[in-house]
């Protein structure tokens, strides 16, 4: 991951009660978050708050020795506030003989070395095992795609008439990507026509029957696809200033939509939402 979105606070309570974990969401990444990007170390914040970045590949310092061939393994930052109301003052564990790793550590304060290995052991296993969570999501939908071209090419073979043929492709894709609507519109008249539709199972959503979508609302995109500007083209409806495209779809209830552009025989059909 290029850039972490996600810092993980623990808070240490009084009363011996349970530690309150709470995600949020930074409005702009602090500068020590930018610095761990570049250089991923255990360190402390001037503010007591202990940092400790968690990878994909290993120990922080193992990270460190293959920083230079390597892309940026960092994933997440955990940082932990400890209170130190009630605990043992623990002094700098500063010695002479530390060196490279252990002197970083030994600039820690209120933490102990053992604690700190101790983290630092704990937050690389999550890092593992996260990662191997990951890559057998990725492998899975790779699998989950390839069975849906599989699908499709079957339709496409098949004996069904074109009508039918169209509509259950159109089914493959919005149940294989996991939408709640698969459309299929034609925007070679004006108004377009919508060829297709399928509806996820149990879903109530508003009925495309009886709707006017004049071919103006997608002429923009028509144009980016037939100059070749993009080969799909994700939209929302949370833009300050929405166009009549946005606007129609937020009549629908359709809160982001993926649009995939159809050619036959090089002429421009419509496209796939």
């Amino acid at each position: 991951m290029d850039q972490p979105s996600l810092t993980i606070a623990i808070e240490s309570l009084p009363n011996d009660r349970y530690s309150l974990i709470q995600p949020f969401m930074p409005r702009s990444l602090p500068a020590w978050l930018l610095d761990q990007q570049n250089t991923p170390q255990m360190m402390q914040l001037e503010t007591g708050e202990l940092i400790i970045p968690i990878s994909s590949r290993g120990t922080v310092s193992e990270d460190l020795r293959g920083r230079v061939s390597l892309a940026n393994p960092l994933q997440f930052v955990l940082q932990l506030r400890r209170s130190l109301a009630g605990l043992p003052i623990l002094e700098s564990n500063f010695h002479p003989q530390c060196s490279g790793k252990e002197f970083s550590l030994a600039l820690i304060r209120g933490w102990s070395l053992e604690e700190l290995e101790s983290l630092e052991i704990v937050c690389s296993h999550v890092g593992l095992a996260y990662s191997a969570l990951y890559w057998r999501q990725r492998l899975e939908q790779s699998r989950q795609q390839a069975a849906l071209i599989a699908r499709i090419s079957r339709l496409l073979n098949s004996t069904l008439n074109p009508d039918e043929v169209v509509g259950r492709i159109v089914a493959e894709l919005g149940y294989g990507l996991r939408c709640d609507r698969s459309i299929l519109v034609d925007l070679r008249d004006d108004p377009v026509t919508i060829l297709a539709v399928w509806d996820y199972p149990e879903r109530r959503l508003l009925p495309l029957e009886g709707r006017q979508i004049y071919r103006t609302y997608w002429q923009n995109i028509i144009d980016m696809f037939m100059q070749g500007g993009a080969s799909y083209l994700q939209m929302g409806v949370h833009d300050p200033q929405p166009d009549p495209l946005q606007d129609w779809m937020h009549s629908i209830e359709i809160m982001s939509v993926l649009l995939v552009p159809l050619f036959i025989q090089e002429e421009f059909l419509g496209q796939l939402c």
